[in-house]
């Protein structure tokens, strides 16, 4: 699967790590947290994050609850493209930097023991930089260094305008393939309202609104409040539904 229905790749092993900790889950204010990280072997990359959990129940009738995340990765075999060239696959890697913010809030309220609102939204923002382009030469070698080869800065031209990277890898100085520009900005918001009502034994009634704004961009660069207000500048998606049952007899 690493060459994407090429060859087996031999890949590095690694090591993870978590840790976790939280507070007395019976009081009316918990908090857990913890971080974990993934290190690949050879300094061929690392990934790690952070995460939260906040939940708050002032009432017993109302309960409010925040996910908060933050994951980063510095990875030097990420997947890009498979080209030809003379007939043989050429198999593009690159090296990326990864960052991710993930917040979730959920508020659940129930005016009686009939009628209850809950909300769930999520904001979601991701971006990836690429860089240090290479092909893979050996896929199974027994040397890291010797799976792949780094293209020099004059076999790689980035054509700006049309957002696309030419290689020159046959060495006689001529473009042989082209790929599109693999940065990526990616931004997305999910939410819903739900309303639900049981105004009689078994019969009930539900509102539901649903938003999602999702955008994208081939920038690479991250800032959260940047990303947030372009996302929020989008346009959104709403979904409004009514539901409606009734139990007959007893």
């Amino acid at each position: 699967t690493a060459l994407r229905g090429g060859p087996a790749y031999h890949s590095p092993g690694n090591w993870n790590y978590n840790f976790g900790i939280g507070t007395n889950s019976t009081k009316l204010l918990r908090l857990n947290g913890g971080f974990w990280a993934n290190i690949i072997d050879e300094d061929a990359g690392t990934f790690k994050g952070v995460f939260a959990n906040l939940t708050y129940r002032p009432i017993n009738a109302l309960s409010l609850s925040l996910n908060p995340s933050y994951n980063s990765s510095d990875f030097e075999m990420q997947y890009v493209s498979t080209e030809s060239i003379e007939d043989e696959d050429r198999y593009i890697f690159a090296t990326i930097q990864q960052k991710t913010v993930a917040i979730t809030l959920r508020i659940e309220y129930y005016a009686t023991p009939d009628l209850s609102i809950q909300f769930y939204g999520s904001p979601f923002i991701s971006s990836g930089a690429y860089s240090e382009f290479k092909k893979i030469t050996d896929s199974k070698a027994d040397n890291y260094l010797d799976r792949f080869s780094i293209f020099n800065n004059e076999s790689v031209h980035y054509f700006k305008a049309d957002e696309k990277y030419g290689i020159s890898d046959s060495g006689n100085g001529n473009i042989d393939y082209y790929f599109g520009k693999p940065d990526f900005n990616f931004r997305e918001f999910r939410s819903n309202l739900v309303i639900r009502w049981e105004y009689k034994p078994g019969s009930l009634f539900y509102i539901v609104w649903s938003q999602g704004r999702t955008d994208f961009v081939s920038d690479g660069t991250f800032d959260y409040f940047r990303d947030m207000r372009d996302l929020f500048s989008r346009k959104s998606r709403d979904i409004f539904l009514a539901k409606f049952s009734y139990r007959f007899g007893n």
